[in-house]
């Protein structure tokens, strides 16, 4: 079931401010509010990577990246869509 915006926003107060978060598609509709509603609420620890430094469709990379990366929450508003008009189906990536 999709979270409403009010659940998340309940969820995003009681989250620690010093925690790691890594959003997935921060550059994205969701993603960049999502970044940008943290960064409002005073989170300072946002991990970002662009798809040039990070490429999730590549599982190596991912998994690289997880075992590096100490993380508290993971965030993941991550989508390639192909548009409506092209006549083709929408593609989505959930990790």
């Amino acid at each position: 079931m999709p979270w409403s915006k009010k659940k998340v926003l309940r969820y995003i107060d009681i989250m620690n401010k010093c925690s790691r978060i890594y959003i997935a598609g921060h550059c994205g509709l969701v993603g960049s509010s999502i970044e940008r509603k943290l960064l409002s609420k005073g989170f300072s620890n946002i991990i970002i990577r662009t798809r040039s430094q990070l490429d999730l469709a590549n599982q190596e990379a991912v998994n690289k990246f997880f075992s590096e990366e100490t993380l508290d929450i993971v965030i993941i508003a991550a989508a390639m869509v192909k548009s409506i008009s092209s006549g083709t189906l929408t593609k989505f990536f959930v990790l």
